[in-house]
């Protein structure tokens, strides 16, 4: 289990556009816990934009033992990193869309569905790909489990909100 209990900023911190609606203020310090298989590592992670298409990425992780205790790489593998700057956005991403990225709700997700590839639905898979595409995770697969479709689906509607324009110059 992962949490997130503090995203701190410094004077270098600048706002960044995620996606339209979502901004983060980067580089910044992203405090954490995990309790996994018996272990309380805490973790403060750095976030910064890399690369030339600006992208969200872990560049730096600081873990500590709870118990004090020596850190090994079993315990290092548990550290999340390329799940850390989701998980720093999450609460911002969720107030601001009014979508919940966890859980969704299943009659929302029903209706998406029943929609087929509409505009809508088209929109709001080119949102999920992007903000996956920004912070580092696999567009495809997110948009599959974000919004519950399977994979040819998901797959297919990516195609067509590409072609509908809705995901100009993102990766293919």
């Amino acid at each position: 289990m992962y949490t997130i209990e503090e995203v701190r900023t410094d004077s270098r911190s600048k706002p960044f556009a995620v996606i339209e609606g979502i901004e983060v203020d980067v580089p910044c310090t992203v405090i954490g816990t995990v309790v996994e298989e018996g272990r309380d590592l805490d973790f403060e992670a750095e976030l910064d934009l890399v690369g030339d298409k600006n992208l969200i990425r872990t560049t730096s992780v600081r873990v500590r033992a709870q118990d004090g205790g020596e850190i090994s790489s079993t315990d290092l593998r548990l550290i999340p990193t390329s799940s850390i700057p989701l998980m720093a956005l999450t609460g911002d991403i969720e107030e601001k869309l009014g979508v919940r990225l966890q859980d969704f709700d299943t009659e929302d997700l029903d209706l998406l569905k029943a929609m087929g590839p509409v505009p809508d639905s088209l929109k709001r898979v080119a949102r999920s790909y992007k903000l996956a595409n920004t912070i580092g995770l696999a567009p495809s697969w997110f948009v599959q489990v974000s919004l519950k479709l399977p994979p040819a689906t998901a797959t297919r509607w990516i195609r067509k909100a590409r072609e509908k324009g809705f995901l100009d110059g993102e990766g293919k």
